[in-house]
């Protein structure tokens, strides 16, 4: 994969997720700023979350962060506090689980504006799938084939209205055309291009009782269809599913 760099945008990165990148280069891992906080950014926007991405394993990120306070929602994520505010820091993502370079990582992001990363060390933005670009011409587009994106998390479908409904942007066309072919079966719901509800997230939530995003979501709660074993932790065994989708689209 084509590694493409924006020198032109520095970041200023806050002082505590600069300390955290730095910890995790001196245990030999490499570390960047990634998702929301690259776009936000980009798009002069205050950004409200840092995370970052490392090639440390999770046990190993509690290990390097043990004197921090932190806990983890998901597996390959360690959320750590300081001052009130969390800071996650989650493993490389790959096709099957973990990932070994950032360019897997950012290839298995929803959106393009949301898969770009930043070195904080070389002050450059790793921008493979043409975020930026993207940026400039308001469009929320599927990274790679939008199918394939959809289907690693189906919340990603209403993740992309609410994405532009936020910016004001648009979704691009193959991507829009793949959303409504998804949720066209059985979901009951109408995600049109032309006209979008005025308030888009909390009419998909109200709405969500049957049809596909729901029985993704049971699936997804559940583990792979026809396992016993749930990927969810235990102790979510008591929100219900409503809860837990809006829970995923405020990440």
């Amino acid at each position: 994969m084509k590694r493409e760099k924006e020198k032109t945008q520095e970041i200023a990165v806050p002082d505590f997720v600069g300390r955290l990148i730095r910890r995790l280069q001196s245990k030999g891992y490499e570390a960047y700023v990634v998702g929301g906080a690259v776009r936000d950014r980009c798009l002069n926007h205050p950004v409200s979350d840092w995370d970052v991405a490392t090639s440390a394993p999770p046990r190993r990120i509690r290990a390097v962060f043990k004197n921090i306070r932190s806990f983890s929602l998901k597996h390959e994520t360690v959320t750590l506090v300081e001052e009130g505010r969390h800071y996650e820091v989650s493993s490389f993502r790959g096709g099957k689980g973990l990932g070994k370079a950032i360019q897997e990582d950012l290839a298995h992001r929803d959106f393009t504006i949301n898969a770009m990363a930043y070195d904080a060390t070389e002050r450059e933005i790793m921008d493979p799938f043409g975020g930026t670009r993207d940026i400039s011409r308001k469009l929320v587009k599927a990274v790679g084939r939008p199918g394939d994106r959809f289907r690693e998390d189906p919340l990603r479908l209403i993740r992309a209205v609410r994405i532009a409904t936020e910016l004001g942007f648009k979704i691009e066309d193959r991507t829009s055309r793949v959303i409504a072919q998804m949720q066209g079966k059985g979901s009951g719901m109408n995600l049109s291009r032309s006209s979008l509800p005025e308030n888009p997230l909390e009419d998909w939530i109200c709405s969500a009782s049957s049809g596909f995003f729901k029985s993704s979501f049971l699936n997804s709660w559940r583990g792979t269809e026809g396992s016993k074993t749930p990927i969810i932790s235990t102790r979510f065994t008591g929100i219900s599913w409503k809860r837990w989708i809006r829970w995923s689209l405020i990440r």
